[in-house]
């Protein structure tokens, strides 16, 4: 008894394990290939229009400074952008945040690239990443300070990374750092924003320029590498789904070959498919939920572990399709091994000779 015992109990910890790494690879690939789809979204998104970009470092050009520069120039710039790295302090836990905002200047346009209604006349608000909102427990109508100064939390904004950002209006950042040099990015056409750099410099004298480059060639070489992370993390996922229902195949049948006397004294008893069906799927019902339950659990830890915590996000959705998908095919395997079960001779069961 004691070793039958251990026999169902090892059968079960490695069917457990076979079902489990049959799902977490597929599930890794998937949840990569929609991150890098994402990526790619933003970047058309990104650069649409824009040709050449630069960037500099210099205190945060406020609308003031920006109508100072702008006559002085012929060419029209599609934006300016800025980000800090900050921290913000929730319930007592300090969180690392990127703070950005975003201003189109085309025709002295006052647009900014966030959710924030600017007409609706209140001041201090913010727009926040889900993983910050998720992480810190924040909600749509909350107040969090902001390098000091409280901003309200109008919406949130699903990102390709997990990292924590607030998008605020462009205006506000000399008013959040006055005092900081920060990076900041135009946008237009080369000879525009190399003019525009030019006449930023004689207002802030100390301006250092970061980086000044062809922003559709730099957009099309990212395009294309995100294109091959996709299809390699499709390739690589389809070959995880072949591996994992191969391994599938081998230990149903294995266990089948295992338990064939016990279904030959149930075909002897009067079994019919449906009983012997039910047979087949108990034995793998519960290694299949253990499976899946260990999948959820330990997939976002793996993937902090391993250090991919800001690249993968998990997905649920995606995790999901593929855990019912394995299920479906359990079931039609089983069901492929209970036909060919009825259809044995019961004498050739009771002998373990097929």
């Amino acid at each position: 008894m004691h070793k039958r015992r251990t026999e169902s109990i090892a059968a079960f910890v490695l069917t457990t394990a076979v079902i489990y790494l049959s799902l977490i690879l597929p599930a890794y690939c998937l949840t990569s290939a929609k991150n890098f789809i994402m990526q790619k979204n933003e970047l058309e998104d990104g650069k649409s229009g824009v040709a050449y970009t630069a960037s500099f470092a210099a205190p945060a050009m406020g609308e003031d400074k920006l109508r100072e520069i702008e006559p002085r120039f012929d060419g029209t710039l599609r934006y300016i952008s800025a980000r800090v790295d900050d921290v913000i302090v929730c319930e007592g836990a300090v969180y690392p945040v990127v703070v950005t905002a975003k201003q189109t200047i085309a025709n002295e346009a006052q647009e900014i690239d966030t959710d924030i209604d600017v007409n609706s006349g209140e001041e201090n608000q913010c727009v926040i990443s889900d993983s910050l909102a998720q992480s810190a427990g924040i909600h749509p109508g909350d107040l969090i300070l902001v390098h000091g100064q409280e901003h309200t939390v109008v919406d949130t904004f699903h990102s390709a990374s997990r990292g924590n950002v607030i998008k605020i209006p462009f205006e506000e950042m000399p008013l959040l750092y006055p005092d900081y040099y920060i990076q900041q990015t135009v946008g237009g056409e080369k000879e525009t924003t190399a003019e525009f750099i030019s006449e930023a410099s004689t207002v802030f004298p100390d301006l250092r320029v970061i980086e000044m480059s062809n922003s559709a060639v730099a957009a099309d070489e990212t395009e294309n590498f995100l294109v091959d992370m996709i299809l390699t993390r499709c390739m690589v996922g389809v070959a995880a789904v072949l591996i994992g229902i191969l391994n599938t195949v081998i230990i149903l049948i294995s266990e089948m070959h295992t338990h064939i006397f016990r279904y030959g004294v149930r075909r002897a008893y009067g079994a019919c498919f449906t009983d012997i069906l039910k047979m087949i799927m108990q034995d793998y019902i519960p290694a299949g939920t253990a499976a899946v339950i260990a999948l959820f659990i330990t997939f976002p830890k793996i993937m902090d572990a391993a250090g991919l915590g800001d690249e993968i996000r998990f997905d649920t959705g995606g995790c999901v399709a593929i855990s019912l998908f394995f299920c479906a095919f359990m079931v039609v395997l089983a069901s492929a091994i209970t036909w060919r079960i009825n259809k044995a001779c019961i004498a050739d069961l009771l002998e373990e000779r097929v």
